[in-house]
C-alpha cells in the first residue's frame, strides 16, 4: 500500500504578527506537533532576540526546527528541509493527533536531577498575549522539556478538522516567516547549479529571442515539458529548465503541475502602524529581559558565528554595543527599523510566491481568537499538500 500523502497545515506571516502565538493555541487545542519554518530560530542559544519559543511551550506542545545548528555553522534551505523530512516522518509515525501529558510534564520537572541545576528563566519573552501553558508550574523548567513527547502520549481523536478524519496520519502545523523555507515544502526545490556557461548561454538567447525563444528551444529539448511546466511564461524558470537539461539531461520533477489546484497558505497581517508598535515594545522586551547577557554568553562559547548569525537582526546591534560601536539608543532604533524593513519584504514575498489567503488581525484579537478564526479557515480549505523531493 502507498504511503499516505504528506500534509499540513501553514500558518505565515510577518515577523511580530502574533503567528508563534496563534499556532501554540492551534497545536494544543488540535493536538499536533509544530515545525518551525523560521531561519533565525535554528541557531542554539539565540533565544531572546528570535523570541523563540520557551521550554515551557515546547514542554506542551511537540517542536521541531529550533535549535539545530550552533551559530557558528552555515546553515541553508537545504539543510533545513532535511530537517523537516526528519521531522515530517517521525509526526507522521506517530500517528494521529497526540498531546503530551501536563501532569507527565509536571512529574518531570519535579522528579528530574536536572531541576535542581537548572538556571532559572522568566518567561519575559513568551510570545505577546499568549498566556502560560502552567500558570501555576514553577519558574524553573528543566531542558528535559524540551523531549518529553518521547515519554508517552495521549492519543486524542481529531474531529475539529473535517479533513482529518480518523484513519489520517498526524497533520502538523507548520509556522514561520522564512517564506523560501515554506516554499520549499510545497514546491520543492532546486538542486543541481548549472555552470556561468550554461547559465550565460541561454541568457543569451532569451537576450536576443525573448519567451518564444526559450520555449522552442525547451519545446525541441523535451517536448513534454514546456506544457507540464506550472508557469510556461516564467522567464527565470524556462531559463532554469534549459539550464539542467544542459547539466544533467532532466528537469526538476517538483515544477511541473499536477492538475491539483494549489490550498491557500493563512498569511496574517497587522495594520501598519500596530506593527510598529508591536516591533518597538518587542525590541525594548529584548533589552529588558536580556539579550545582552545572552549575547555575552554566546560569544564565549563561540567566538565565531556564521555570517547569518552575525548579521541577524538584534544580534549585530548587541555585539556593536559589546563592542563599544553603538550606543544603546542607537542600537534599539537600528534594530527597530531593520525589523520593519524585514516584516515588509517578508509580506512582499507572500504576496508575489504563495497562493495566501490573508487574514487581516488588530492587536485587540488574543491569540486564541486569531486560533479561531485560522481554524475556520482552515476547515474551509483542508490541509496544504508538502512535496520533498526524495519522497
Amino acid at each position: 500500500m502507498p504511503a499516505p500523502e504528506q500534509t499540513a497545515y501553514i500558518l505565515a506571516g510577518a515577523t511580530a504578527t502574533g503567528k508563534s502565538a496563534t499556532a501554540q493555541c492551534l497545536a494544543e487545542q488540535l493536538g499536533s506537533p509544530i515545525l518551525s519554518a523560521d531561519a533565525m530560530l535554528v541557531y542554539q542559544g539565540m533565544d531572546i532576540g528570535t523570541a523563540k519559543p520557551t521550554l515551557r511551550e515546547r514542554g506542551g506542545v511537540p517542536y521541531s526546527g529550533l535549535d539545530l545548528v550552533s551559530p557558528a555553522d552555515p546553515f541553508s534551505t537545504g539543510r533545513w528541509l532535511d530537517a523537516a523530512r526528519e521531522a515530517l516522518d517521525s509526526f507522521r509515525c506517530q500517528g494521529s493527533g497526540f498531546r503530551v501529558q501536563e501532569n507527565l510534564c509536571r512529574e518531570l520537572c519535579r522528579s528530574s536531577e536536572l531541576c535542581a541545576s537548572a538556571p532559572l528563566r522568566e518567561e519575559p519573552h513568551t510570545m505577546e498575549g499568549h498566556a502560560p501553558l502552567w500558570p501555576d508550574a514553577t519558574e524553573r523548567v528543566p531542558p528535559v522539556l524540551e523531549s518529553t513527547q518521547k515519554f508517552t502520549h495521549s492519543f486524542i481523536p481529531i474531529d475539529s478538522l473535517p479533513t482529518a478524519t480518523a484513519d489520517c496520519h498526524c497533520i502538523p502545523v507548520v509556522v514561520g516567516g522564512t517564506g523560501l523555507y515554506i516554499k520549499a515544502l510545497t514546491d520543492g526545490i532546486e538542486s543541481s547549479e548549472s555552470s556561468p556557461e550554461l547559465r550565460y548561454k541561454w541568457q543569451t538567447v532569451f537576450e536576443q529571442e525573448g519567451l518564444p525563444g526559450l520555449q522552442a528551444a525547451l519545446r525541441v529539448r523535451a517536448p513534454d515539458t514546456l506544457k507540464d511546466l506550472s508557469d510556461t511564461t516564467n522567464p527565470r524558470r524556462l531559463l532554469r529548465a534549459l539550464e539542467q537539461l544542459d547539466t544533467d539531461g532532466k528537469t526538476p520533477q517538483h515544477w511541473k503541475t499536477d492538475g491539483i489546484e494549489k490550498t491557500p497558505i493563512i498569511v496574517l497581517t497587522l495594520p501598519r502602524e500596530q506593527l510598529h508598535k508591536r516591533i518597538a515594545r518587542r525590541v525594548d522586551q529584548m533589552f529588558s529581559t536580556g539579550l545582552l547577557e545572552e549575547v555575552q554568553a554566546l560569544r564565549k562559547t563561540y567566538p565565531v558565528w556564521s555570517m547569518t548569525a552575525q548579521k541577524a537582526i538584534g544580534y549585530a546591534e548587541a555585539c556593536a554595543i559589546l563592542d563599544n560601536k553603538l550606543s544603546h539608543e542607537v542600537a534599539r532604533e537600528q534594530i527597530i527599523i531593520r525589523t520593519r524593513q524585514l516584516a515588509k519584504r517578508q509580506e512582499t514575498w507572500f504576496r508575489h510566491q504563495v497562493k495566501a489567503h490573508w487574514l487581516s488581525i488588530t492587536e485587540k484579537e488574543t491569540p486564541e481568537t486569531i486560533a479561531q478564526r485560522v481554524l475556520d479557515l482552515w476547515r474551509t480549505y483542508g490541509p496544504t499538500r508538502i512535496r520533498i523531493p526524495g519522497e
